[in-house]
């Protein structure tokens, strides 16, 4: 029997750490901890919930076939946004009692980071959004 060295295994995927679930109810049983995140965002109501590894609970916003955003949540403090950009604005704001960075240009937020009660968030959106906006949607994110 022939073997390919490494690399040259074309068929050979690297395995979905993704499980997809029906609703946020499935997707907290399956993570171990539940994430209340809206029905619509950056107007968008098609949604895909998923959990990963059981460490992550993720919900994907999509206007046709468009990402229009991404909620994460996770246990821990890490970055889990999956966003390595460089933004030109990187400002930390006061939504309700909790921290949030928001980071963008030209005045338009494309990601929210915070941490609380030993959880990290993250929302991304495609096209930016005003920090009042971007605001409104993380209140509605636990």
């Amino acid at each position: 029997m022939a073997t390919l060295p490494p690399g040259n295994q074309s068929d050979v995927e690297i395995p979905n750490p993704f499980t997809d679930c029906d609703t946020l109810a499935d997707a907290a049983r399956e993570a171990g901890f539940a994430l209340t995140a809206p029905e619509e965002a950056n107007g968008a109501a098609d949604r895909r919930i998923r959990v990963m590894d059981g460490k992550m609970v993720e919900v994907i916003y999509y206007s046709g076939e468009d990402e229009t955003a991404r909620i994460r949540k996770a246990p821990g403090t890490e970055d889990i946004s999956g966003d390595f950009n460089e933004y030109a604005q990187n400002d930390t704001i006061a939504v309700g009692e909790v921290e949030v960075t928001m980071r963008g240009s030209d005045d338009m937020v494309c990601l929210a980071t915070w941490t609380v009660d030993g959880y990290t968030y993250a929302v991304s959106v495609a096209n930016g959004i005003s920090s009042g906006d971007m605001a409104a949607l993380v209140s509605e994110i636990h």
